[in-house]
């Protein structure tokens, strides 16, 4: 009887496996004869003055994609800048800022998108459309560093369609946003993309990281827990939505092990990595933090980090203070997951592989020593942080469109 119903759950399986090739297939083949479409629509001008910001995973007006629109905007108000996402409901801070928000996938979108004279990206572009020519792409990415494999060393492609689609949805931009010399040149072997695009100059959300005196305070304020001190946990996510490896964490026993070493009253913060639906936190102590708008303002209210392949804890370690890897999947991730670049391999913060490992180092471990080792990281990664992304991005964006803005029509 097991072994009919097993039979019959695998053929059930493989239909529907069939079935959405098939589908995907259609859908490919749909684009191309869109994007072979788009050629005879050529002649329609780009305006000089329209900023299309395409985002097709993230929530909210946020990131570095905020930081360049809103200097844009102060420095320019007559620029048409769009906002272009799947989330157009968690956007109004954007639209009170005179930014108009477009849902993707709509009319509106493609033809906005068309005819922008410049596009930015925080990630991939919708395949559906082409790269016009006369269009500049700029893309500031989400991350300064990769610990983690990315493109085509962190994906196994299914077939020969998936590999195309990639590569469509992921073009060699103009000019790209590089947090470190290790980004760009992991990002040349991962994605093909030429050495010269690359701007040394930092990431605009980590401006705050240098400068966060006006936003200390925020989000401890805006939780109530001004008088408490924040080890903020914020894994990855892995790709099979799995959440067994938090599995083993005891957040009650963290707090005690941080009050006994540092005194004081202590919280946890938990932040879900924007990829991930859904996750259940079982303890009174511990505050989902995943939907407040801004990562950067939770990490300058953060005491201690824990965290396993993010490049948030590059961005944290600008601030010198405890960072913890906890990491009790490791094997699993490298073997089957995405696995870890040699940045990766070479993070200068303790590592613990369980429960155990984690409240040992937060008892015993000399974070004190640690900041000569992420000082020696950031030489060794080539660090471009500096404080000053965001004014850099603007003039670069500002200058470009000068210099084409009679080459558009």
């Amino acid at each position: 009887m097991r072994e009919d119903l097993w039979k019959t759950m695998s053929e059930k399986i493989k239909r529907q496996n069939h079935t959405k090739r098939i589908r995907e297939r259609i859908r490919y083949a749909l684009n191309c004869l869109f994007r072979y479409s788009q050629r005879l629509l050529e002649w329609m001008p780009c305006k000089s003055s329209r900023i299309c910001f395409v985002t097709l995973t993230r929530k909210g007006y946020v990131d570095n994609m905020r930081c360049v629109a809103q200097a844009l905007k102060e420095r320019n108000a007559n620029l048409d800048l769009i906002w272009i996402t799947k989330y157009p409901g968690t956007c109004s801070s954007a639209s009170d800022s005179g930014i108009r928000v477009i849902p993707y996938h709509t009319l509106r979108h493609f033809y906005l998108q068309f005819t922008s004279g410049l596009l930015i990206s925080d990630d991939s572009l919708y395949h559906g459309l082409i790269r016009r020519k006369k269009q500049v792409y700029l893309n500031v990415w989400h991350g300064g560093i990769n610990y983690k494999r990315l493109g085509r060393e962190g994906i196994s492609f299914e077939d020969s369609l998936m590999e195309k689609i990639f590569v469509l949805k992921n073009p060699c931009p103009d000019y790209m946003v590089a947090g470190s010399r290790f980004f760009a040149e992991n990002m040349k072997t991962a994605f093909g993309f030429d050495q010269t695009v690359f701007l040394e100059c930092g990431l605009p959300r980590n401006d705050v990281i240098f400068h966060n005196a006006l936003l200390q305070g925020n989000v401890k304020r805006f939780y109530g827990i001004e008088d408490k001190k924040v080890i903020l946990y914020a894994p990855t996510f892995r790709e099979q939505d799995d959440s067994s490896f938090m599995d083993g964490i005891d957040f009650e026993k963290l707090i005690e092990a941080a009050q006994e070493r540092y005194e004081g009253k202590w919280v946890v913060l938990y932040r879900a990595h924007y990829f991930v639906r859904e996750t259940s936190i079982r303890s009174k102590n511990v505050i989902n933090v995943s939907d407040y708008a801004d990562m950067q303002e939770i990490l300058i209210d953060t005491e201690l980090l824990i965290s396993d392949y993010s490049s948030c804890m590059w961005d944290f370690s600008f601030l010198y203070r405890p960072i913890i890897v906890y990491a009790p999947d490791e094997r699993d991730y490298c073997e089957k997951e995405r696995g870890l670049t040699e940045a990766g391999k070479s993070m200068p913060y303790p590592k613990a592989r369980s429960m155990g490992d984690l409240i040992q180092i937060i008892e015993n471990h000399d974070f004190a020593a640690d900041v000569q080792k992420v000082m020696e990281h950031h030489k060794e990664m080539g660090a471009y942080e500096t404080g000053d992304a965001t004014g850099y991005i603007t003039d670069f964006v500002i200058s470009k469109m000068n210099k084409r803005q009679g080459t558009y029509r």
